[in-house]
């Protein structure tokens, strides 16, 4: 039995208009899969260009280290980069090498990829993200994990993969009303994986808030379905769990979670301002693409450090194209603010219980 916590809230409603995508053409019903393309028109890559030669930018800050935020140098630097030498074309390619999908469930279009093992028995898993996360990240995990033999594993270790995006996230419909949080996503997977044919004998893998929604998977999914989850982020209360060594922690645990703690008071303020204002904050990132850089690669650089505070050179751990092609997709999809709100979606804590198998990979040290 493992209890997750998770974030609930009531809210107003708030609405945004959808953007629409190339897709192939075919009859559209409720239940049918269709296939999909990405394919960016040039004039929205011009404009991006145009943006990047004509940002404003703010004075250095007042301070050499990072307290106030990443140096000026460092975003030019990445913008000039995004400016005079990325392809966007590059990664649309990639990305389209692999079989991509469009399903319209409870009203919304959920894309998705669906890559099928070369292995007949390898067991179908539902990977999920989540902020800033797109496919991007996903990637480099598909070879290995439909083709495990290539790879140094067996064939019993295969698995056919369904990778959605999430509700107002990259090429997913945006959500014009409330109400889209982690329960409603974890529904609209189980209805995925129905309409893929996976009836019995699957399993879910999610971090960051795909962990909270592959925990509300297995709080609600049959047994005979969902045979098991694997996670790499843990939902806790820090300041609750260093109260006393009565939970039965280690002395090892302790200090874990008293770094976590830190980490918390360092650089949670983005996840606050996701929380309560995420269309005020939206206003600036959807339409600078320098600031939805530095939004962004802020974030990556904080979690890539062994502690708050630290000044590791994250693109010595990420290629800077793998940081602007993720970048990219929340750019050509105008899909930041309806992507933030994810967290305004999920409010009070509550914990669920599962009764299934549960993986957990979850580290404080090292690349985050």
């Amino acid at each position: 039995m493992l209890n997750i916590l998770r974030w609930r809230s009531d809210r107003t409603p708030t609405t945004e208009i959808t953007e629409s995508w190339e897709e192939i053409e075919c009859p559209v019903t409720d239940s049918q899969i269709r296939p999909f393309k990405i394919a960016v028109p040039d004039s929205k890559l011009e404009d991006l260009k145009w943006r990047l030669k004509h940002t404003r930018w703010p004075e250095e800050a007042t301070v050499s280290d990072w307290s106030q935020g990443l140096p000026l140098s460092t975003i030019k630097d990445l913008c000039s980069y995004w400016q005079h030498d990325y392809d966007w074309r590059q990664c649309e390619k990639r990305l389209n090498s692999y079989p991509q999908f469009l399903t319209e469930i409870d009203g919304l279009d959920i894309h998705f990829y669906h890559i099928r093992s070369k292995h007949e028995d390898a067991l179908p898993m539902i990977m999920t993200g989540g902020w800033p996360d797109t496919i991007i990240a996903l990637l480099p995990t598909i070879e290995p994990l439909i083709d495990p033999t290539r790879h140094g594993g067996k064939a019993k270790d295969a698995f056919h993969l369904i990778l959605p995006t999430l509700p107002g996230f990259g090429f997913s419909g945006k959500p014009t009303k409330t109400g889209w949080g982690s329960a409603k996503i974890a529904a609209a997977w189980r209805e995925l994986m129905d309409r893929l044919g996976y009836h019995d004998r699957w399993v879910a893998q999610g971090g960051d808030w795909g962990a909270d929604i592959v925990a509300e998977l297995a709080s609600n999914s049959p047994p005979s379905s969902l045979i098991g989850i694997h996670m790499n982020t843990a939902f806790f209360d820090a300041k609750k769990e260093t109260q006393g060594s009565k939970m039965g922690l280690t002395e090892g645990e302790q200090r874990a979670l008293a770094l976590l703690e830190k980490w918390e008071r360092a650089e949670s303020a983005y996840l606050l301002e996701h929380a309560t204002r995420p269309q005020t904050v939206g206003y600036s990132l959807a339409d600078s693409p320098s600031g939805l850089l530095a939004w962004i690669f802020e974030k990556l650089s904080a979690w890539s450090q062994d502690e708050p505070g630290r000044q590791k050179d994250v693109l010595t751990m990420i290629p800077k194209k793998e940081v602007i092609d993720n970048i990219m997709v929340f750019w050509v999809t105008n899909s930041i603010t309806s992507s933030m709100r994810l967290y305004w979606e999920n409010g009070d804590n509550t914990a669920l219980p599962i009764d299934l198998p549960v993986g957990q990979y979850y580290t404080l040290e090292g690349a985050r």
